[in-house]
């Protein structure tokens, strides 16, 4: 989320190593799937009314569609209240919208095979670093699932670069911009899974 000090660990610390790294692989997840404990309702993302009206409009289409799944990071003193979530759906990157560097190591002619974050928002008042213990977590659950196949994560920037605070924060986070599409369509960012310690 904007504003939040700090990004992920990428595992470029010195002494990084294999104890380490076993570590973090071991790490279990923070999020859980949305479940009918969960206190939807009260839900509010003053940043984004987008993310606020996800579970009193979207929710209600998209989950019994089956177009995403909800996770959920609850307060660990009342698991009832949601402190942020994040949805994932299946997706593609077309490769011609990764940058050059990119697309030299993906096999050419094929579509990259993504996880999309289509909603991800926390609660206000919820402490910084939510928002990038979120992504984490959204990287090392497509990464540890061996039944979806991806190559990275990806999501669409609410406003786009001219949202610039978000913008530059989902940068820090390691997410790149894809190139517009053929309708010039620019607020597309990915990062493939090897940027995050999972």
């Amino acid at each position: 989320m904007p504003g939040e000090s700090g990004g992920t660990d990428r595992g470029e610390q010195a002494g990084s190593g294999f104890a380490q790294e076993a570590v973090r692989r071991l790490e279990p997840l923070r999020t859980v799937l949305l479940n009918e404990t969960h206190r939807c309702d009260d839900f509010v993302c003053s940043k984004s009314e987008r993310v606020t009206g996800f579970f009193s409009k979207e929710r209600h289409v998209l989950i019994p569609q089956n177009y995403c799944r909800v996770f959920i990071l609850p307060n660990p003193a009342d698991p009832t209240r949601i402190w942020g979530f994040y949805t994932l759906s299946p997706s593609a990157l077309v490769r011609s919208r990764a940058t050059g560097s990119e697309q030299k190591r993906i096999p050419p002619g094929l579509p990259i095979p993504m996880v999309l974050i289509g909603f991800m928002g926390k609660q206000d008042g919820t402490e910084k670093g939510i928002g990038a213990a979120l992504i984490l977590d959204a990287a090392r659950r497509v990464h540890r699932t061996p039944d979806i196949p991806a190559w990275g994560l990806m999501l669409d920037s609410e406003g786009g670069p001219e949202n610039a605070k978000l913008w530059g924060w989902y940068q820090e986070q390691g997410f790149v911009p894809a190139k517009p599409d053929d309708r010039g369509k620019s607020g597309v960012m990915y990062a493939s899974l090897k940027k995050f310690a999972l």
